[in-house]
């Protein structure tokens, strides 16, 4: 809880460092939790990245893009002067690529930047769903940083053939 100090014969109160550290805790899960970051990615970082055992293929094809990650990680700054957009992708659709993300969308959480992380079939399915109603794109601009997981990766969202107009809505948000 709390530590009292006396100076000069008058009580000052302050939190003690473990509250300090609870309360810290306490924010960092809330930003997570509003920048819609699954919770199983929370606690990964860059170290922990490092270590998974991907195939030599994929840890050699990735090699000169963990360094520009590592970089976008150590210095948030970095990555808003210098990507509108990062694509993470990789010759094997399980290569970590959420988790690389996250850990780029964690490190500028952490120097205040307002992170929105949506997975590519949510993102289809809110134009498909709703491609007149311009809210929820206009709702997504006012991140900073909008993290679009499994984008490239065919097997994992499906676009209808319904319509081109909405393909061509997710294609001009995109490159927007």
């Amino acid at each position: 809880g709390f530590t009292k100090v006396v100076e000069d014969g008058e009580e000052i109160w302050s939190m003690c460092d473990c509250k300090k550290k609870k309360e810290a805790e306490e924010v960092e899960s809330r930003k997570l939790v509003e920048a819609y970051i699954p919770k199983e990615y929370w606690e990964y970082t860059m170290e922990d990245y490092l270590k998974i055992p991907l195939m030599k293929q994929v840890r050699e094809f990735n090699a000169p893009s963990i360094e520009i990650i590592k970089s976008c990680v150590n210095s948030p700054g970095y990555f808003i002067d210098n990507y509108k957009i990062l694509w993470i992708w990789g010759p094997d659709i399980n290569s970590c690529h959420t988790t690389l993300s996250v850990i780029i969308g964690k490190s500028l959480i952490s120097q205040g930047k307002k992170i929105r992380f949506i997975k590519m079939q949510s993102l289809i399915d809110m134009f498909m769903k709703d491609f007149e109603n311009k809210e929820s794109t206009a709702n997504l601009m006012k991140y900073d940083v909008i993290i679009l997981d499994d984008a490239l990766d065919v097997s994992r969202c499906f676009i209808s053939e319904k319509t081109n107009y909405t393909k061509i809505l997710i294609f001009n948000f995109l490159t927007s």
